[in-house]
């Protein structure tokens, strides 16, 4: 089996909440997550669990970042 690597450019998203909707589809139609998301110039860990609690207003978008952002 070969390492692969898959490439998504967004544009038009007006914020983290609707990037994980995207997110949420690509997932309910491959079942494939990404490992890490680049948001802006972010580098952050894909965090399901965050995302979740961001996509229900649980949790805003500057946490999830100081969560999950990739040094």
């Amino acid at each position: 089996m070969k390492d692969s690597e898959i490439h998504y450019y967004l544009s038009g998203l007006k914020n983290l909440h609707e990037l994980f909707l995207v997110i949420d589809e690509i997932k309910s139609e491959t079942g494939m997550t990404p490992d890490m998301v680049k948001y802006g110039d972010k580098k952050l860990k894909y965090n399901g669990k965050d995302g979740k609690s961001l996509k229900n207003g649980e949790l805003d978008e500057e946490t999830y970042i100081s969560r999950n952002q990739i040094s």
